[in-house]
């Protein structure tokens, strides 16, 4: 429910990297991840795989230039039918955003009932990136979601959704309660002819009966 949204944004802000290097070892238990100066993604080499589009993230000693092995390459920016036809147009390759997101975090819960989970199959990204690669030199390469914000992403798909949840719970549970307490009260004055007006029915711990209208005319519970 909306608790368990709260959670895995919580998971999220909790593991971030702040400063990141494109061109180091990549870190791969971080969900969001905010880069260092310079860093972009080469637009000039992104691959199409089916659906699937990644390109390399490189740092800014490496921009405009062609001579790198994708092999050294440890992150990937990677999104969704943005570069099958001419040239890319996945959104905000061509700048130099400061954000990341990994959705595939080990450490991450997992326990939502909503369906968030990341863009793209985790196996068909790593798939294309090592179809262009011919693997990697890196230990592990990273996938991941470029974004402008990445704080205003988490925040859209789980602490959104998980408030208006708890607003619509926390409204509708007394509704539902108070509905239930009229059926009962007014709903026993048809089924209970004049309802022991001056003996009201005790009924699963409700006192109801005197608010009959069968016996708003007896002037006896007027003197009481």
């Amino acid at each position: 429910g909306g608790a368990d949204l709260l959670v895995q944004a919580k998971a999220f802000r909790f593991n971030q990297v702040s400063g990141v290097d494109a061109g180091a070892l990549p870190v791969t238990h971080a969900g969001i991840y905010n880069w260092a100066d310079g860093v972009s993604v080469d637009v000039a080499r992104t691959v199409s795989a089916g659906k699937v589009c990644v390109a390399p993230i490189i740092p800014a000693s490496l921009k405009g230039s062609a001579n790198y092995s994708l092999t050294t390459v440890g992150y990937w920016a990677m999104d969704e039918g943005c570069c099958s036809a001419g040239a890319p147009t996945c959104e905000g390759w061509g700048e130099e955003w400061k954000h990341a997101i990994n959705w595939n975090v080990p450490e991450r819960p997992s326990s939502l009932t909503l369906s968030t989970s990341p863009p793209l199959p985790a196996q068909e990204v790593y798939e294309a990136i090592a179809s262009v690669s011919g693997g990697s030199a890196v230990v592990s390469v990273v996938a991941l979601e470029w974004s402008a914000d990445a704080e205003a992403v988490i925040s859209r798909m789980f602490e959104q959704p998980a408030w208006l949840w708890l607003v619509l719970v926390g409204v509708t549970w007394p509704a539902i309660l108070s509905l239930a307490w009229t059926l009962l009260t007014f709903g026993s004055c048809f089924f209970f002819p004049r309802l022991h007006c001056h003996q009201p029915l005790e009924s699963w711990c409700l006192y109801v009966g005197s608010g009959c209208p069968a016996c708003w005319s007896e002037m006896e519970l007027l003197d009481d």
